[in-house]
């Protein structure tokens, strides 16, 4: 539903969906304060089954996208834990694998267990004060001689991939009372 307004242009030789053309909807709803619904994303949750149980269709999941900055809904959507484990095995591999010292590809559960692993420093994205977690300093730093290291916590890989994917776990959806409006909006600008 969300391409079918959008022009069309000429692109080698084939006329495709112009995606480049797009539409600044949440400008209309940006002064309302209940424009918005906040949502927590449960196990099982998609855009699309979010989108039908809030606004009765699954094609609108487009709204749920808008409204969170989602442009990847791989990257930037909260995974569940299956995914989200497989994810950070791909995404730290070939790092295990050096600290470890192995040639060979290790076993995702192996990957995961270097992430959250307290034997290795080379899992470690900084460290934070014990204090104020918003006080981080680097490993570097932290290696310093003479620096008060036990004032300070690893934040280690799984951890860290863990935070930024909880975060993404709350979401806001656009008020079904502006649902027409925006999809009339829309139409509007993108025909321009």
């Amino acid at each position: 539903m969300y391409f079918r307004s959008f022009p069309t242009t000429i692109w080698n030789k084939k006329e495709m969906v112009d995606i480049s053309r797009r539409a600044d909807i949440l400008n209309m709803v940006s002064g309302d304060p209940l424009a918005f619904v906040p949502y927590i994303i449960q196990e099982g949750d998609t855009m699309e089954n979010i989108a039908y149980n809030y606004y009765g269709e699954a094609e609108l999941s487009w709204l749920v996208a808008v409204a969170n900055d989602i442009i990847d809904p791989y990257a930037d959507f909260w995974k569940p834990q299956q995914e989200f484990e497989r994810f950070v095995a791909q995404k730290y591999a070939e790092e295990a694998k050096k600290d470890l010292n192995v040639t060979y590809n290790l076993e995702d559960h192996q990957i995961i267990n270097w992430t959250k692993s307290t034997t290795t420093n080379e899992n470690i994205v900084h460290y934070f004060s014990k204090v104020n977690d918003n006080i981080q300093v680097n490993r570097k730093t932290q290696e310093t001689p003479g620096f008060a290291a036990g004032e300070f916590v690893p934040l280690r890989y799984y951890d860290y991939e863990n935070k930024i994917n909880e975060e993404k776990r709350t979401i806001n959806l656009i008020s079904d009372v502006y649902v027409n409006q925006i999809i009339d909006e829309m139409k509007t600008v993108l025909n321009d």
